[in-house]
C-alpha cells in the first residue's frame, strides 16, 4: 500500500515538474506562444543548465549551478518569466 502511494505521488509530481516548467518563460519581445517557441524554450533552456554545469546524459555535473544563474542564461537568451 505504501509503494503504491508512494508511486503515485511519484507520478503526480514527475507530472507537475513537467508541465510548470513549460510556460515559466516567455518570449521578452512579447511573441506569442506556438509550437516553435515552446521549442526554442526547451532548447535554451537544456543549453543554459548545460553551460552552467548540469550534468548531461552520460556526463557528470562539472561545477555546482544556481538557479539565479541558470536565470541570468535565459534572460540573455531573449526570455522572461511570465511574472516579471
Amino acid at each position: 500500500m505504501t509503494r503504491a502511494i508512494a508511486l503515485v505521488a511519484a507520478a503526480v509530481c514527475a507530472g507537475a515538474c513537467a508541465s510548470a516548467g513549460g510556460y515559466e518563460w516567455v518570449r521578452a519581445d512579447g511573441t506569442p506562444e506556438s509550437a516553435a517557441v515552446a521549442e526554442r524554450r526547451s532548447k535554451d533552456r537544456a543549453t543554459c543548465a548545460t553551460q552552467m554545469g548540469a550534468p548531461t546524459t552520460g556526463s557528470q555535473a562539472t561545477m555546482g549551478y544556481s538557479r539565479a544563474e541558470v536565470e541570468d542564461c535565459m534572460r540573455a537568451r531573449g526570455w522572461k518569466k511570465r511574472s516579471d
